[in-house]
């Protein structure tokens, strides 16, 4: 199906009878003004598209409107179906969060989700996630699913190319914005995970003994990860260049820091979903999701977004999507934002949304 062959109300000339017994011009080719319109001019659906320069309802700035309903009252569920006629006209780029969304409570893609994925893949859909994970783990937990976009890592500070891991995109601190907010953590008696890039290899630096026993539960589950660097001294920290703090400790402890930064930086302050430890993660301004999918879109040459999330870190990536879905396991402010709440990520939701409707 051609953009340019829908209709301002969500139809197609190109198969109308009428049209190819030339009893009808096509309303596009009469700019509104067809047979059935003659009475009382122009059609008002096609007038209002053209007023806000888009081809149809669903492609226009101002979609979903009160105005739409109204006009096109014969069709039932008007916008589900112009968001289904946006995703076969217009490159799409569809976008889930990994943890708690795609990923099952076991921490993996299911096979179901990775044949899904693969074959809408295949077929030609354009298909990444979006993980507050590194590259490493979430090539882990993610096998056996083929999507050959690159991927946005670390909530949005990477873009990596997800062939060979290669950075394509990256945002950083600056040496005194990192130093500033390691001494801050420090006096308030957090030891943080500090991670940074030196000699174009990633490590995440950490005393080990210094930290929250929670952030060392955590760190015992990245045993083997190449990017392990274990320190003696704090002053050993903050070697090459910093993109990212993971601070686990207490409420008490980090509620204060988030409020310290949250306006200066890109904070994500929520408890972890399989421990329930408190977490603080600080990250360049820049560095977002919303930002990175606005970039990918860019670079893989779509017009469209549609994602799918679970938690309070996908809030911004869901304020630019054109189409926002919640898992049903998701938290009540992300449900809130969203075009629709789907299937848990237990059920499969996001693969069982896009059989259905990315095809």
């Amino acid at each position: 199906m051609k953009l340019e062959e829908i209709t301002a109300c969500g139809e197609c000339c190109s198969g109308c009878a009428k049209r190819k017994e030339g009893l009808c011009p096509g309303c596009i080719e009469a700019d509104g003004y067809v047979p059935e319109w003659v009475q009382s001019g122009r059609c008002r659906v096609h007038a209002c598209a053209r007023e806000h320069n888009a081809q149809f309802c669903g492609v226009c700035p101002a979609f979903p409107c009160g105005k739409m309903v109204e006009m096109i009252h014969w069709k039932q569920d008007v916008a589900e179906h112009m968001r289904a006629m946006a995703r076969k006209a217009v490159p799409t780029l569809y976008l889930s969060d990994l943890d708690g969304t795609l990923l099952r409570s076991d921490q993996r893609t299911s096979d179901f989700t990775n044949e899904t994925i693969n074959c809408l893949v295949d077929q030609g859909m354009k298909f990444t996630y979006a993980t507050a994970r590194s590259y490493h783990t979430s090539s882990k937990v993610t096998a056996g699913m083929n999507a050959a976009m690159p991927l946005i890592v670390y909530n949005g500070a990477f873009i990596v190319d997800n062939a060979t891991g290669r950075v394509m995109h990256s945002v950083f601190f600056t040496e005194a914005e990192a130093r500033e907010i390691v001494a801050a953590l420090l006096t308030s008696g957090v030891e943080p995970i500090v991670y940074s890039v030196v000699q174009d290899k990633e490590r995440m630096a950490y005393v080990r003994e210094k930290m929250h026993q929670a952030g060392q539960a955590f760190m015992d589950t990245r045993k083997g990860d190449l990017r392990d660097t274990p320190v003696k001294t704090d002053e050993e920290l903050l070697a090459g260049d910093v993109f990212y703090f993971t601070c686990i400790d207490t409420v008490e402890k980090l509620e204060p820091l988030h409020a310290m930064f949250k306006e200066r930086f890109r904070c994500v302050y929520s408890r972890d979903i399989y421990s329930d430890a408190q977490w603080l993660e600080i990250m360049p301004k820049e560095a977002t999701k919303a930002n990175a999918a606005l970039r990918m879109k860019k670079m893989l040459g779509c017009e469209r977004i549609v994602a799918f999330g679970d938690h309070v870190n996908d809030l911004d990536l869901f304020a630019i999507a054109d189409e926002c879905y919640a898992v049903g396991n998701a938290v009540e402010e992300l449900k809130a934002a969203a075009t629709s709440v789907i299937g848990t990520n237990d059920e499969d939701g996001v693969a069982r949304w896009l059989e259905k409707n990315a095809k």
